[in-house]
């Protein structure tokens, strides 16, 4: 015989007790949320990089030409010469043109080809901040008037980036340095990968 206090009627759970844990559709739908969530940053994140990989293209793509202007008359023009290679960086359309001064003084052949950095870096939105003329000399280059004398640098930008790329010559060695700013900023870091 059992006696009335050992036998105990089953105790009711209380709400609490019944959801201790979460259900298979509920962590199903946060790990969905997630996903998506990390898709769209990831995809975010990728264009901006791409958007910065054209962007690096371009400024190698006008280092390259302004390099090849700078070694063209340092190579092919004498010095008692006065003739000059004069390339042009255009704001407007970003094409790079590159002629001589006064015309035939050397063979045009030896010039490098225009190029429009656009259709280079494949950027359809790539701007230059200004329109640059450079005089490059057997003896070195000189910037837009003889008179001014100081480095000069040409921006880079891509409103789909947040980074611009500076182009800087060195007057009148026409030294060329690569370097990045964060849009907005006037200083460049030319330490900068």
């Amino acid at each position: 015989m059992v006696h009335a206090d050992m036998r105990k009627s089953p105790r009711r759970l209380t709400n609490r007790e019944k959801h201790m844990g979460y259900s298979l559709i509920e962590l199903l739908m946060v790990i969905a949320l997630i996903s998506v969530l990390g898709s769209i940053f990831l995809r975010s994140q990728s264009s901006s990089f791409v958007n910065y990989s054209k962007l690096r293209l371009a400024a190698a793509e006008l280092s390259g030409a302004i390099a090849k202007a700078r070694d063209t008359a340092a190579k092919n023009i004498p010095v008692d010469l006065t003739c000059n290679v004069v390339q042009t960086i255009d704001k407007a359309t970003t094409n790079v043109t590159t002629a001589v001064s006064p015309a035939n003084c050397i063979s045009t052949t030896l010039l490098p080809n225009s190029i429009n950095l656009r259709d280079r870096s494949g950027s359809s939105d790539l701007s230059i901040d200004q329109t640059t003329v450079f005089t490059f000399r057997a003896d070195g280059m000189s910037s837009n008037a003889d008179a001014l004398l100081t480095d000069q640098t040409i921006l880079l930008s891509d409103p789909r980036s947040t980074a611009v790329i500076c182009v800087n010559l060195t007057i009148p060695t026409a030294i060329i340095r690569l370097g990045l700013s964060k849009s907005g900023s006037e200083t460049c870091d030319y330490t900068a990968k």
